[in-house]
């Protein structure tokens, strides 16, 4: 290895992290919107395709399981998230320097929805499994969010890669 080339990382400071109050507020705005998507996605899927999959129909039945699963995702998905956050924040990988302020690519915002959205289907389709001990049904939800909730991160992400709250002067958005 170079010697200029050694010297360059070691004068390099470390990179400034967001303040964990961001990432508590980014969970708990992210989890009202992904709680109301899973009440209502779980909610169509039991009422259309649960008879399919041999779910008797019942739309207070109904109603009270996909009331569970997203009840009970509220406290999985709030943890999970925050802890995707914090080792995000700690990645330099998709930050740019733009008028003395660090912001977030698109391509980043890209990479986290991608592994969150991984991440949290997974963990829908187990509470549905757990709900409806029902596998078909378990993986009609977990992969059913996929596509909204991705777009809907997604858009969350760019939303707050413009928001400065939590983050140190001219630090990192995330």
């Amino acid at each position: 290895m170079a010697v200029g080339t050694t010297a360059r990382f070691e004068q390099e400071p470390p990179a400034p992290v967001a303040l964990r109050r961001r990432h508590v507020v980014k969970a708990i705005s992210w989890r009202i919107i992904g709680t109301f998507d899973t009440l209502i996605l779980s909610l169509l899927l039991l009422t259309f395709l649960g008879p399919y999959l041999g779910i008797e129909p019942g739309r207070a039945n109904h109603v009270e399981t996909a009331s569970y699963i997203a009840g009970t995702e509220v406290v999985t998905k709030i943890l999970l998230y925050y802890f995707h956050e914090r080792v995000w924040a700690r990645l330099r990988w998709g930050r740019n320097t733009k008028n003395r302020k660090l912001t977030s690519a698109a391509r980043r915002s890209g990479a986290k929805a991608f592994t969150w959205r991984a991440l949290a289907s997974f963990d829908t389709a187990v509470l549905a499994f757990i709900f409806t001990g029902n596998l078909a049904m378990a993986a009609s939800i977990g992969g059913g969010e996929i596509l909204t909730k991705l777009l809907l991160y997604f858009a969350h992400e760019r939303i707050w890669a413009r928001i400065g709250f939590g983050l140190p002067p001219g630090g990192p958005a995330e």
